[in-house]
């Protein structure tokens, strides 16, 4: 999942949940 959200970055808002917490752990 983490590849998957570099390359939409942006478009994670759009994603599920679970991809934002993720998100903000990489961040």
């Amino acid at each position: 999942n983490a590849i998957d959200l570099q390359k939409n970055d942006g478009m994670v808002e759009e994603k599920a949940p679970d991809d934002s917490m993720e998100r903000m752990e990489i961040a």
